[in-house]
């Protein structure tokens, strides 16, 4: 019966503790790296899905989507939204989107940051009455140089009690 590890057993353990060492810490890397890296595009993600559910609320309560209004265009950098009491305008600015409550006395206005994604929109119309609008969003992810496209949406938003070509 022994009570010890012979000078074999202890070499043979210390030979192959840095093989072992060297393969966990590679793993380790990798989370420590990726994580927070996906962390960042899921809070980007978060960010421009909060103006996207606030854009879907401003439709459901919209009478109408006007071509312009107050010197304001309605374009792909520009949404304007009729509301019963008032006009809503979004804009979409270098790393981030604001909402306006456009109204004669000033303006209350929302702005959102997401530095490296993207969000476009289009109304949809027909005889020039707009009716929808489709948004689409994605968040850019640099990885070595690299740019990926990660957690791409696409939504199409109709105003509520409008039908397809005219008010219902």
């Amino acid at each position: 019966m022994r009570k010890a590890f012979t000078l074999i057993e202890v070499l043979v353990v210390i030979s192959i503790l840095p093989v072992v060492t060297l393969a966990l810490s590679r793993v380790f890397a990798t989370f420590i790296r990726d994580v927070p890296r996906m962390a960042r595009v899921a809070e980007r993600n978060i960010t421009v899905q909060d103006m996207v559910r606030e854009m879907r609320d401003d439709l459901d309560q919209a009478v109408a989507l006007p071509d312009a209004f107050d010197a304001r265009r309605s374009d792909g950098r520009t949404l304007l939204i009729q509301l019963p009491d008032g006009v809503v305008c979004y804009e979409l600015r270098d790393g981030g989107g604001v909402r306006s409550v456009l109204d004669a006395e000033g303006q209350n206005s929302r702005i959102w940051t997401f530095p490296e994604a993207e969000v476009t929109w289009s109304r949809w119309q027909e005889d020039e009455l707009a009716y929808a609008v489709e948004i689409q969003t994605l968040v850019k992810q640099t990885i070595r140089s690299k740019v990926k496209d990660k957690l791409a949406n696409s939504y199409v938003l109709f105003v509520q009690g409008m039908g397809k070509g005219g008010a219902s």
